[in-house]
């Protein structure tokens, strides 16, 4: 199997642990513990290295260009890192780093991660698991059991088995962020799942998939996206 490239998103306006975090240094760029842990980034790029995984390629704003190399030079990693002028939100970001990873090799797969997450255990091996439906040419996303009603997160629907790969199932439809009676509806369904945010796809499946679904915003944000970003390799310890 090829390896994976991990494919970092590390946007963000500072908001979520305000005060500790700001606009110049948002939550991902924050110790997830005490002063000797590593950030929240750090660990998304620790826990995606080794063997089976590439060179990570990261999408961040050109504002935290600084900050995100220094963080890399600390743990000495070096990584590809797409700088955005301005941010776009998710979709537009993945959809700059497919392009760039399909105009190298179209069946490179890249595995979507955010930069903000606590993740306990290994979850590798899952990820290792899906990949060669992956491979088959699926979007592949993670779902996880929520543990109570929540309304900040979007839920996946529960299609049903895909015989062709054992440890798969089809997902009936997305339902983003859900207001306050349906979340609490979803949380006790079992068939309902949280969005981890976890996505291995071919980076040319992820551009034909969602080529028929731009938006205006992502019109050209998406065709544009190799002119207009800043593009260079971190430099390692």
């Amino acid at each position: 199997m090829k390896e994976i490239t991990p494919l970092i998103i590390c946007g963000g306006n500072g908001t979520r642990l305000w005060p500790i975090s700001r606009t110049h240094s948002p939550k991902q760029f924050q110790r997830v513990g005490d002063a000797a842990s590593l950030t929240f980034f750090q660990a998304a790029v620790e826990r995606h290295s080794g063997e089976g995984f590439g060179t990570p390629l990261i999408v961040s704003s050109a504002k935290h260009g600084r900050t995100l190399h220094r963080q890399l030079r600390q743990i000495g990693r070096g990584a590809d890192v797409i700088l955005e002028p301005m941010g776009r939100n998710t979709g537009p970001a993945v959809l700059a780093a497919a392009l760039k990873l399909a105009a190298r090799d179209p069946d490179q797969l890249m595995l979507v991660v955010p930069a903000d997450h606590v993740i306990e255990g290994d979850i590798n091996t899952a990820i290792k698991a899906v990949q060669p439906g992956a491979e088959a040419g699926y979007i592949v996303t993670f779902g996880i059991k929520p543990r109570y009603a929540e309304t900040g997160f979007g839920y996946i629907t529960d299609g049903g088995p895909i015989i062709a790969h054992p440890n798969l199932r089809e997902v009936e439809r997305f339902v983003e962020k859900p207001p306050h009676p349906q979340g609490a509806a979803a949380g006790r369904e079992r068939h309902r799942l949280l969005g981890l945010g976890h996505q291995p796809v071919q980076g040319g499946d992820y551009h034909r998939g969602i080529r028929p679904l731009r938006s205006r915003n992502a019109r050209p944000r998406g065709a544009g996206a190799e002119r207009r970003v800043r593009d260079r390799r971190g430099p390692a310890a």
